[in-house]
C-alpha cells in the first residue's frame, strides 16, 4: 500500500471522530507493519512531506493563494515558504487563474484590438 493510500485511508477513518493523534498513530503503525521487520523504507520522508504538501496547498486555498498570509498562518517565512513549493511541486498560482488567463490569451487572439488613430 502506498503512502497515499494510507492518508486516503486515514481521511476515511476521520468520519469516526477519532482525535488527530490516534488516527495518525494508528495509520503510522499500520505502514510500518507492512513494511516487514527487516525491510528498509522511507516512510518519514514521505509521510512528512505528504502532510506538509497537504498543509501548504490547504493553506494556500484558504488565504487565496497570498503567500504573504500563508506564510504567516503557517509560522515561516515567504522565501521559507516558496522553497517547500518548489521542493513539493506546489503550483504558486491556482488553477482557475491560470485558466482564466488562457481563456483571456484565447479571447485576445480571437477579436484582436484595433489601433485606434490619434
Amino acid at each position: 500500500m502506498s503512502v497515499l493510500e494510507y492518508i486516503k485511508e486515514a481521511m476515511t477513518d476521520m468520519s469516526k471522530q477519532q482525535p488527530l493523534t490516534d488516527l495518525l498513530k494508528n495509520t503510522v503503525r499500520r505502514m510500518v507493519r507492512s513494511l516487514g521487520q527487516f525491510e528498509s523504507g522511507n516512510i518519514y520522508s514521505l509521510l512528512i512531506n505528504q502532510v506538509e504538501k497537504n498543509l501548504i496547498e490547504i493553506v494556500l486555498e484558504e488565504q487565496r493563494y497570498n503567500h504573504y498570509h500563508t506564510a504567516r498562518v503557517l509560522g515561516i517565512g515567504r522565501s521559507t515558504l516558496y522553497r517547500k513549493m518548489e521542493s513539493l511541486k506546489i503550483d504558486p498560482r491556482p488553477v482557475y487563474r491560470r485558466m482564466e488567463k488562457t481563456e483571456d490569451a484565447n479571447l485576445r487572439k480571437s477579436f484582436p484590438l484595433r489601433e485606434q488613430s490619434r
